[in-house]
């Protein structure tokens, strides 16, 4: 199956050189964001990435001096588990999210209690450190939205569209 799909990559291969694929002895792929793309060489894209990440950051940065929440409270402040830090993750891997709270709601999110123990293994109970994470993680998901699309629509010319239809 990857063979076949090479070789459909390699003949529909596109004179631009965006999509170096080979199939040969040696099979070279050259991936979407490679440090060798010569995007990450140009100023103006890294600038729309730099811009991208700081209104996502700007968007969400009154959060971080708030207190815990909603269901941080039952996630967080309530979860054994979670308050044991690196000790409770093998347990946060079996059981239900909401486990000590007053409500089961048979949810199972291990990723985002492990990350909570994380935290609270190094900070203790700061919901400002949670909430900055947060919205450092709101800022590169950013980025990473404005990758895939820049991917998806780099040959696509929006002044040229506009023009056409006037």
């Amino acid at each position: 199956f990857l063979a076949n799909s090479l070789q459909t990559l390699t003949m529909n291969k596109k004179k631009t050189g965006a999509h170096t694929v080979t199939s040969s002895t040696s099979t070279t792929i050259d991936f979407w964001f490679s440090p060798a793309n010569e995007n990450w060489t140009n100023p103006r894209f890294l600038g729309q990435l730099l811009l991208v990440f700081l209104v996502g950051l700007l968007l969400f940065s009154n959060t971080i001096k708030h207190e815990y929440v909603l269901g941080d409270t039952g996630a967080i402040e309530q979860n054994l588990n979670v308050q044991k830090g690196f000790g409770g993750i093998k347990a946060i891997l079996t059981q239900d999210s909401w486990e000590f709270s007053e409500v089961r709601l048979g949810y199972y999110r291990p990723l985002s209690l492990i990350t909570f123990a994380i935290e609270y293994e190094f900070f203790g109970k700061a919901p400002h450190v949670s909430h900055f994470n947060n919205v450092l993680l709101f800022g590169l998901s950013g980025i990473f939205l404005f990758l895939v699309l820049f991917k998806l629509f780099h040959h696509y010319n929006a002044f040229k569209c506009y023009r056409d239809w006037e």
